[in-house]
């Protein structure tokens, strides 16, 4: 390569960089670039799924927020919908006083469809209220998934059945 060649191949990449700026941006071409297999996002996914429902188990609320996106939404039978994670805090706050929670999830289904990625299964739910016997009780669940807008992926939608 000549210095002229060099110097211009040097002037593209600046030029490059001058309007990568942000992190957002950053992730995109490094996406573009490097593209995940679909078998990386369905792993990705279900990491964040079994983490959300560790969290739950360890009544760790800043990690169970942390996985939802700022828009997340639950559908669980018998509550009214929980829109927001401020709705979803008040949940898990009234819901952990004085219990215990354990969850056995066994996924049945993935899809990864357009930008959301579905991820189906059952649930076998326990919960131990102080001093009371536990009640454990099968539900069918579906969580969507979306990434944020620092290409994160976060728990949009859960529906419980």
């Amino acid at each position: 390569m000549t210095s002229s060649g060099f110097f211009l191949s040097i002037t593209k990449k600046a030029n490059l960089l001058f309007w990568v700026t942000t992190f957002q941006d950053l992730m995109h071409l490094y996406r573009e670039a490097h593209p995940a297999t679909m078998e990386d996002k369905m792993i990705e996914a279900r990491n964040l799924i079994l983490g959300y429902g560790e969290h739950v188990r360890n009544k760790d609320l800043g990690s169970i927020l942390d996985s939802l996106s700022d828009d997340a939404t639950f559908f669980i039978p018998n509550i009214p919908v929980l829109a927001g994670k401020d709705a979803i805090n008040e949940f898990y706050e009234f819901r952990f006083q004085g219990a215990h929670f354990a969850f056995d999830l066994t996924i049945t289904d993935e899809k990864f469809v357009s930008d959301v990625i579905f991820i189906n299964g059952r649930m076998e739910r326990t919960v131990s209220p102080n001093n009371m016997p536990a009640n454990t009780s099968q539900h069918d669940f579906s969580f969507i998934l979306k990434r944020d807008d620092n290409d994160h992926l976060k728990i949009w939608q859960i529906r419980v059945v």
